[in-house]
């Protein structure tokens, strides 16, 4: 590809052209803007207020091998190797389920129900990226934060995000919650736990994009379809062990389950259940209070 295909107009054009199949025109250009500022860094204003300014052609040779990519269905968050998230920034491999935007409100509802000048220890479980960890731990400086995953692949990844943004106050640990008997975690007990567990059903897996079904870790996604509170579970069983009284429960849900999910945390002796809608105005979100 020539210089007079590298000005910033004819590659927003090139990403619409490319990626139609995939996305509707609002989403490549919101694709376009966030690949055009991680990648190279340029802001949005900048490329509307000069947009016939143009990249080199050895950048262009690593855009067209990414827009190949992006083609292919990878999300722009791998391709550029970052995301944001609650204001911070974060590594993202295939390894890891890229956060999302709906994430950020379940942080947002912990937080505004969270004193920031009171010592608090926090569980997040399947921690991923890190970033529900780091991003409470940012915010709540007293805090101390556990963060468990069963993968060290995905462990390294949230040590390095750490790492990136100065989260001191966080520890991980390798447990594996199917497995690992609760008597032989070394976990104090906490006043909150969190988490965004897998919550799709097998049986809905054609049905999701293509740049998630494909290239993102299926262990971190789905669940099995006959069984699809399989994880909250865990998670009702591990705060019957680990969560003291008055203490929060707060989790991500499948937009369809949750009036099954409420009664399962009923029948584990948790009355106090609370539900949110996202900003999609989904059901996706419950906070569960343990009384006793």
């Amino acid at each position: 590809m020539g210089i007079h295909l590298s000005t910033f107009v004819d590659i927003k054009l090139l990403f619409l052209k490319k990626l139609c199949s995939l996305y509707e025109d609002r989403e490549i250009l919101s694709i376009f803007y966030f690949y055009m500022e991680k990648r190279w860094g340029l802001k949005k204003a900048s490329i509307c207020l000069y947009p016939y300014r143009t990249l080199s052609s050895t950048e262009m040779k690593t855009l067209l091998s990414d827009i190949a990519s992006l083609t292919e269905g990878t999300p722009v968050q791998q391709v550029c190797g970052t995301t944001d998230f609650y204001g911070l920034s974060f590594r993202v491999t295939p390894a890891v389920l890229i956060p999302r935007p709906e994430t950020e409100e379940l942080v947002e509802w912990i937080l505004q129900e969270t004193e920031s000048d009171v010592p608090v220890h926090i569980l997040d479980i399947g921690t991923g990226s890190g970033a529900i960890a780091i991003a409470l731990a940012h915010h709540l400086p007293l805090a101390r934060v556990t963060a468990i995953d069963y993968s060290r692949e995905v462990l390294y990844v949230a040590q390095q995000n750490a790492c990136a943004n100065n989260s001191t106050n966080v520890l991980f640990q390798k447990i594996d919650i199917t497995r690992k008997r609760l008597e032989d975690w070394k976990i104090a007990p906490v006043n909150i736990i969190v988490s965004n567990p897998p919550y799709i059903p097998w049986a809905e897996k054609e049905k999701l994009p293509l740049n998630v079904r494909e290239h993102e870790p299926e262990t971190a996604l789905f669940v099995p379809t006959e069984n699809p509170l399989f994880f909250y579970e865990k998670i009702a069983a591990i705060a019957q062990h680990l969560l003291a009284a008055n203490g929060n429960i707060y989790v991500e849900t499948h937009e369809n389950f949750h009036t099954e999910l409420e009664n399962m945390f009923h029948a584990h002796g948790f009355q106090h259940v609370e539900k949110r809608t996202d900003i999609n105005q989904k059901p996706r979100m419950m906070k569960i209070k343990k009384t006793n």
